[in-house]
């Protein structure tokens, strides 16, 4: 029985696009996670990365300019180490 691809496996395969650069696919893969969850700010940012890998500047500033359009936000990066014994 066939199934509908969801949220995972759109992301799975993104994932794989951005890692291979497989630009087409990975615009549609896009498209249909920013569907899903269109305030996900991660699923422009991936797009707007594997544009870049492909030397496709424009489509990447678009792409970013589409997430802050929407007002998505992609949240800074956090790290925690710990000094002492």
């Amino acid at each position: 029985m066939p199934l509908e691809p969801d949220k995972s496996v759109w992301g799975a395969l993104l994932a794989a696009c951005l890692d291979q650069q497989n630009v087409e696919v990975g615009k549609l893969a896009a498209e249909k996670l920013i569907h899903l969850e269109p305030e996900r700010a991660g699923h422009y940012v991936a797009l707007s990365n594997i544009y870049a890998e492909a030397g496709r500047w424009d489509d990447a500033v678009k792409a970013r300019k589409e997430m802050e359009r929407r007002g998505s936000v992609k949240p800074s990066g956090q790290s925690w180490i710990t000094f002492g014994n």
